[in-house]
């Protein structure tokens, strides 16, 4: 006899293949690979285990206390409860199973007899109710593909140019945390969340291939597997926030239409080592040697630092506080998959009001540095809100199959999300543009983006992060605490929509300490775009031109 109270999981494991050959050089060789993943859905989906406990019993009371219908479902007229635990039921304890226990528990039924007459009163059992997600289980899986270490993408490789190998804390072929989210514009359904390393259901450590536990107990400290990157992690937003500085230095007057402003190369007059242009710190010109200033589509193309030092000084802590906020940071989502990050503005202690930012702290959050985090969700949801023109439409992953609600509206002035949505479009598109093309070490240079009919509005991140430093043996112990990753986190957010078309989806993709943007995070946006197209969410038009594979060097840069 089976018990009809364990779960199954059909999609768990997955087998991808992957077209590599439109991966860029020198990944990019003829053919495909196939990869078995295993835990696709695991942080959404979450956990159960065999034997109720005490705080099991107490979250059964408190649900039929705070839920009516659920109380008038399962409670007797003497009021016994049907989904009552007993010893060795299974409940969820993580994720959705763990959200959604009540709805997705059945109730037992239930049989009286009246020994006196015999009379037997039954009441039938009750299934538990389906819970819809707006996830594509398939597109999961081709996502979580992409981000296996395997495929390359996800893993150091020399063109990154990486701090944390020049450091000696990385080696060419370690893997790269990472974490993507696909989001339908339209409807705010989610249609992918991955992050990774995943977690392979009932997994030991010992079946994970570590020696010892103390080694796993590292691998843990070092890569979090069970964090959910895409909703629970702190990530600086770095220069994705720079479209959303136009739109709010714009809706409160900090930046008039039409206007300019130059890129000196360094913001102070008489600082040249202090809030610099990174195209000044890297190469010693400046975005307007040609003597012209910058408007907002074209800073946000060239991602200019000074145009937007220079805004963040304009709006000062409230008007810096009052952007954030507008686009979400500051507000969890509420999925039911687990602990989210609901987002900080300032020191991290709880105010998000902008109260607490020190005087120069809104020049450093006008390119998305400073005392700020957000997760993957909240850009992608901060984009389709641009792209929606201000009208917000919470993200969610469980549906009832109702029309979208607009939670909410930002105040955008047209012309300002017309400039912002030109300069993520110059930003992919134009040569000159941040998120355009991979450049290699050899001077040469590669298009990020290449799927054919498929328009794509993209901006680059590279955003400073703090070093993360591993005591092995405890504060008291004799060794001294290790750096185990040193550098920036890896940014690409995407707008893509059928080509001549408005955007349909957006793409967020962020890895952890990988370095550039548009040398790492570029190419698995592009690569999931590929996915959606394979998924039927964007046309499929045959490509003109051959695959990277038939480039493996590049082109001239």
């Amino acid at each position: 006899i089976d018990s009809s109270t364990r779960r199954v999981y059909p999609p768990h494991q997955r087998v991808v293949d992957a077209d590599i050959s439109t991966f860029p050089p020198p990944l990019g060789r003829v053919g495909s690979r196939s990869v078995t993943s295993r835990g696709v859905g695991w942080h959404l989906i979450g956990r159960m285990r065999d034997g109720a406990q005490r705080e099991d019993v107490d979250r059964r009371a408190a649900a039929l206390r705070e839920r009516p219908a659920l109380r008038a479902r399962a409670l007797m007229d003497d009021g016994t409860d049907r989904g009552a635990y007993f010893d060795e039921d299974s409940v969820g304890v993580a994720g959705l199973e763990a959200s959604l226990e009540s709805k997705l528990r059945g109730l037992r039924g239930l049989s009286r007899e009246n020994l006196l007459t015999g009379e037997i009163d039954a009441t039938d059992p009750l299934p538990g109710a389906d819970a819809t997600l707006t996830i594509d289980i398939e597109l999961q899986a081709r996502v979580r593909a992409l981000l296996d270490p395997s495929l390359g993408l996800a893993s150091v490789q020399p063109w990154h140019d990486s701090d944390a190998v020049k450091m000696g804390v990385m080696r060419y072929g370690d893997p790269l945390n990472a974490a993507a989210v696909v989001l339908d514009i339209a409807s705010g359904e989610i249609l992918a969340l991955v992050s990774t390393p995943g977690v392979p259901r009932d997994a030991d450590w010992r079946d994970q291939g570590f020696l010892t536990r103390a080694a796993y107990d590292e691998y843990l400290a070092i890569n979090s597997p069970y964090v959910n990157r895409a909703i629970a992690k702190p990530y600086p937003p770095g220069s994705i926030i720079k479209p959303l500085i136009v739109c709010g230095a714009r809706r409160i007057g900090r930046l008039s239409p039409g206007e300019t402003i130059h890129c000196t190369g360094h913001l102070l007059e008489n600082r040249t080592d202090a809030y610099r242009c990174w195209i000044y710190k890297k190469y010693g010109y400046t975005h307007s040697d040609d003597g012209h200033g910058l408007l907002p589509d074209e800073a946000v193309k060239v991602s200019c630092n000074i145009f937007f030092y220079e805004l963040g000084r304009r709006l000062g802590r409230d008007g810096i506080a009052d952007v954030y906020s507008s686009f979400g940071l500051g507000r969890p989502f509420d999925l039911g998959v687990g602990p989210e990050f609901a987002g900080e503005l300032g020191p991290f202690n709880g105010v998000n009001d902008g109260s607490d930012l020190e005087p120069w702290d809104p020049i450093l959050l006008g390119i998305g540095q400073g005392p700020a985090a957000w997760t993957p969700l909240h850009a992608a949801d901060a984009y389709a809100t641009l792209a929606r023109g201000g009208q917000r439409i919470a993200p969610h992953l469980i549906t009832d199959g109702d029309t979208p609600i607009v939670r909410s509206r930002v105040e955008i002035p047209p012309d300002a999300a017309a400039s912002a949505l030109e300069g993520l479009w110059l930003s992919a598109n134009d040569d000159d543009g941040t998120g355009h093309s991979i450049l290699y070490p050899n001077g040469r240079r590669a298009p990020i983006f290449d799927v054919p009919g498929v328009g794509v509005w993209g901006k680059t991140g590279t955003a400073t992060a703090p070093d993360l430093v591993i005591d092995p043996d405890g504060d008291d112990g004799p060794l001294p605490p290790r750096v185990r990753r040193a550098g920036d986190h890896s940014w690409f957010l995407t707008l893509v929509g059928p080509e001549g078309g408005a955007p349909t989806h957006v793409v967020a993709v962020v890895v952890d300490y990988a370095g550039s943007g548009g040398r790492v995070s570029g190419p698995i946006a592009n690569q999931v775009i590929r996915a959606l197209v394979e998924e039927g969410y964007l046309p499929r038009v045959e490509p003109d031109e051959p695959a990277y594979a038939d480039h493996p060097t590049g082109t001239e840069g």
